[in-house]
């Protein structure tokens, strides 16, 4: 099951999935359109890959923030955009880093 979360008014709880700022004000969901997972047993844990497909429905460019949190004992190995088949370095930032 897949679900996304807004941000959760002034208390800077943020939850996971793509987000952009709105002129309107606030942050707005960017609705996902896909998920796939692929996971591959290895000998002390396993390997996860998780691809989450979005789609901009505004008429204009948008610059947004992708949040997906990390298990405690997991690492981030690789992560890779791309749009509209290019790809586009990413900036990751540690939750406590956001604001």
């Amino acid at each position: 099951h897949h679900t996304h979360n807004a941000h959760s008014g002034n208390n800077k709880e943020w939850y996971y999935g793509l987000y952009w700022y709105s002129s309107k004000g606030g942050f707005s969901v960017v609705p996902v359109v896909g998920v796939d997972v692929e996971v591959k047993a290895t000998a002390v844990g396993a390997e996860v890959e998780v691809t989450h497909q979005y789609v901009n429905s505004s008429t204009q460019s948008i610059d947004a923030t992708f949040i997906f949190p990390v298990p405690f004992l997991a690492s981030l190995t690789a992560f890779r955009i791309f749009i509209d088949g290019h790809h586009v370095v990413a900036l990751m930032k540690e939750r406590k880093d956001l604001t």
